[in-house]
């Protein structure tokens, strides 16, 4: 699976997706269950953040 960035404009998410196709093929093709993020920096493996209770 990966991530867009939500606030990105519809240019922004097109540059982003021709960037980095190369590296979402290779991703989505690995046949390893995971989630990515695609950032203006690239593809960033997506890990969800604990909550620190008080």
């Amino acid at each position: 699976m990966f991530y867009l960035p939500g606030e990105a404009t519809r240019d922004e998410l097109r540059s982003l997706v021709e960037n980095n196709l190369r590296n979402i093929i290779t991703y989505a093709t690995d046949r390893k269950p995971d989630v990515w993020k695609i950032t203006k920096n690239g593809i960033e493996q997506f890990t969800i953040k604990k909550v620190r209770r008080r």
